[in-house]
């Protein structure tokens, strides 16, 4: 089976391949998804959720780049499978669905050079971002989410991640969402490349504390 990506590319959705990863289908096609399959009263993107979690995380650990980068790419396995509603994501009929979600994710990260799986701390920060949004998009009352999904919010809250008092979320335009999702990455790869590179001069120098 092969199906279109973003930038037109074909490839099988069920054997996807590091070398067929591309920053401009995940950013293009993440930014054209809207959360909640479009049952919102504006359009907020994937994409957008994607860069919430990574400024959650960042907040939360302003050095830990790696972190910073599995926030934004945690969901960017959506861009080649679509989204499913979480709800409808945890039944058995998604089992399979669910499996090809974490190959397909797995890819992703290796290709990006990070480790295959998510650190748990992502759960917690993108629960932390799905708590704004029903609290902001949807208006939900406290009392009516998850409360697995408040308790992330309140975790991050303590590392001073997030704060109740001053959520907004506002809407923007497909390509605007995608030029900010591909600027965030361009920006962590570059701290990336100069954590490294600091790492090896450390250890060319005897450093190694």
């Amino acid at each position: 089976m092969l199906l279109p990506t973003y930038s037109g590319v074909l490839l099988d959705p069920f054997d996807l391949r590091v070398e067929q990863v591309d920053r401009r289908d995940i950013a293009g096609s993440l930014s054209m998804q809207c959360r909640f399959v479009g049952a919102l009263p504006f359009f907020y993107s994937v994409a957008d959720h994607s860069r919430r979690v990574c400024g959650v995380l960042r907040a939360a650990y302003p050095d830990r780049n790696d972190l910073h980068l599995q926030g934004l790419l945690h969901d960017a396995s959506e861009a080649y499978l679509g989204d499913v509603r979480r709800p409808l994501k945890a039944s058995r009929l998604f089992d399979e669905y669910r499996a090809l979600e974490a190959t397909s994710q797995s890819v992703v990260l290796r290709a990006f050079g990070l480790p295959p799986a998510l650190a748990p701390v992502i759960h917690l920060a993108d629960n932390a971002a799905l708590y704004e949004e029903l609290r902001v998009l949807l208006g939900w009352p406290q009392s009516r989410i998850n409360p697995a999904v408040v308790r992330s919010y309140r975790a991050m809250q303590e590392l001073g991640a997030v704060d109740e008092s001053s959520m907004t979320l506002t809407e923007s335009l497909p390509r605007d969402s995608a030029l900010g999702f591909l600027a965030d990455l361009e920006s962590i790869e570059r701290e990336r490349s100069a954590t490294i590179v600091e790492g090896e001069l450390a250890l060319a120098n005897g450093d190694v504390s």
